[in-house]
């Protein structure tokens, strides 16, 4: 028998303000489509059974390549109702893009671990940053606040010296958390530093 889902439908240029739990909802579908939609404030039920308070929630059992682009999210209520601008889990692969989301009260967006689809340029979950930074003398190590609304990978963060390394000859990222990492040398680089350039990403 064929699989009973939705397939190929396209959720497009809807207005939704001060729904009850959230505003758009998606399950058991494939290759679908939510497109500049405008959601305020969902989420006005806040009973105890309703802990998944968002604009867009996809709890999607084995779903596929879900697309959700282009959406306004916001909360702007004084006590916020909704818990999370996006909510998507249980669905492989997918494209979040260029969602303003503002106001969640818990996350911009909630992924599922394992993620294996697209997320970027979405206002209100940053999945890319950069700056410099600069192991000062009497150190060996500067912790770095790298702004992503996850933990990036070491293998997703960057680093390139911009100056000699004065007293040290190598350097190493270690220690990657929700918020930091930590750029190290071998020994104390003297009184000029050692400065590093980093991107990260998620």
């Amino acid at each position: 028998m064929p699989e009973d889902k939705n397939k190929y439908i396209q959720i497009i240029g809807n207005k939704i303000i001060s729904g009850s739990k959230e505003g758009i909802i998606v399950d058991n579908s494939d290759n679908l489509q939510i497109i500049d939609n405008q959601i305020i404030n969902p989420g006005q039920d806040s009973g105890a059974g309703n802990t998944r308070r968002s604009g867009i929630s996809i709890d999607n059992t084995n779903g596929r390549n879900i697309t959700i682009t282009n959406n306004q999210i916001i909360d702007d209520q004084n006590s916020a109702t909704m818990q999370y601008g996006i909510y998507y889990s249980n669905t492989s692969g997918g494209y979040i893009s260029e969602n303003y989301i503002k106001g969640s009260s818990l996350s911009g967006i909630s992924l599922a671990d394992g993620f294996t689809g697209v997320i970027r340029n979405n206002y209100g979950f940053a999945t890319e940053n950069l700056g410099t930074a600069t192991v000062n003398s009497d150190s060996t190590y500067v912790d770095v606040a790298h702004g992503l609304a996850m933990t990036p990978s070491l293998s997703s963060i960057q680093v390139t010296p911009i100056s000699n390394l004065g007293n040290a000859s190598k350097f190493w990222i270690s220690n990657v958390g929700a918020s930091t990492f930590r750029i190290n040398v071998n020994v104390d680089p003297g009184s000029s530093g050692a400065n590093f350039s980093w991107l990260a990403k998620i």
